[in-house]
C-alpha cells in the first residue's frame, strides 16, 4: 500500500513540476502596450492559458497545415 502511495505521489510531482517549469514568453512593449506572443507547443500553450487571467485580452489563432 505504501508503494502505491509513493508511486502516485511521484507521478503527481512529475506532472506538476512540468507545469511549473513551463514559462510564458517575455512581455513585449510597443507604444505603451504590453503583450506576449507565443504558445507554440503544449507546455507553453498551457502556461499562457494559465496566466491569461492577468491580461485584459486573449486572442488565440491557429493554422492548419496541409498534410
Amino acid at each position: 500500500m505504501k508503494f502505491n502511495a509513493r508511486l502516485i505521489l511521484s507521478a503527481a510531482c512529475l506532472t506538476f513540476s512540468s507545469m511549473v517549469f513551463a514559462q510564458i514568453p517575455d512581455t513585449q512593449y510597443s507604444q505603451g502596450i504590453s503583450y506576449i506572443s507565443g504558445g507554440v507547443g503544449e507546455e507553453e500553450s498551457q502556461a499562457i492559458l494559465t496566466e491569461s487571467k492577468q491580461w485584459p485580452l486573449l486572442l488565440e489563432l491557429s493554422q492548419l497545415e496541409n498534410g
